[in-house]
């Protein structure tokens, strides 16, 4: 992959929100993406994620938010599946459509397990939610219900410029809400950013950029998730020293 030796790129939700967008940007522009490639990209991904699985689930066993603590412990749970889920999303829309252009239907059925597995952990970060809803994690639960809603919509939003290029609609948390935003084709493909890329772009460093609770999106396979991610960069995505570049310095590879 196209991607220098020396990036290194350490896991916060910030990067997994601008990942989001670079994985939005670069599936309308996949056809020099290799496809010999997918298969080790989405080991690790899935992988690291089955791992974040794991360790959410028991981590969910534990919390009764009557302290501080497990409040705060809630949220970030909470906080992680809703950015990986964003990610996994528009990343997988943008996997598939690639092996779908080789006539393959692989990555789509490892994607659909890959949800579901989250889908698992949404469901008991959902009913803990409704259960301490009027608790002392009340404001807590509140907070993360809002980034829930808003966190889905911009999925949506991400998923758009690529589902509707390829006709991939399945990975959007609301297909109808996503082809309403694909409609409006706010992107062009990689190496051609339109002026209402850039104001996605403001628009996820402000929700995504807020601070967030202690060790959010800093455990060990986060890094995994990243750096799988990262592969599927193309070149124009990073500088000379390996940096992301942002999406409007970007220039057609």
């Amino acid at each position: 992959m196209p991607v220098p030796a020396t990036t290194f790129l350490t896991p916060s939700p910030s990067l997994l929100a601008e990942l989001a967008l670079l994985g939005s940007i670069t599936g309308r522009s996949i056809q020099d993406f290799p496809h010999e490639a997918l298969g080790p990209i989405l080991r690790q991904f899935w992988s690291a994620q089955r791992a974040l699985q794991f360790r959410w689930l028991a981590d969910l066993k534990n919390i009764t938010p009557s302290v501080d603590v497990e409040c705060e412990t809630l949220e970030r749970i909470g906080l992680e599946l809703f950015l990986v889920e964003m990610a996994t999303r528009v990343w997988v829309t943008t996997w598939s459509a690639r092996d779908r252009q080789y006539g393959r239907g692989d990555v789509e059925r490892l994607a659909l397990n890959m949800l579901l597995g989250l889908e698992r952990v949404r469901r008991e970060v959902l009913m803990a939610m409704v259960t301490y809803w009027d608790g002392p994690a009340a404001e807590t639960i509140s907070r993360l219900d809002r980034f829930r809603r808003r966190s889905e919509r911009w999925t949506d939003l991400l998923i758009a410029g690529p589902a509707m290029q390829h006709d991939m609609w399945q990975f959007a948390q609301d297909a109808v809400r996503s082809r309403d935003f694909g409609v409006e084709n706010w992107g062009k493909p990689a190496g051609g950013v339109n002026p209402a890329s850039l104001l996605v772009s403001a628009g996820l460093r402000v929700m995504f950029g807020t601070p967030w609770p202690r060790g959010c999106c800093t455990s060990a396979p986060f890094g995994d998730l990243v750096a799988a991610i990262i592969s599927s960069l193309p070149p124009q995505a990073f500088d000379a020293a390996g940096s992301l570049q942002p999406v409007w310095s970007w220039k057609a590879g």
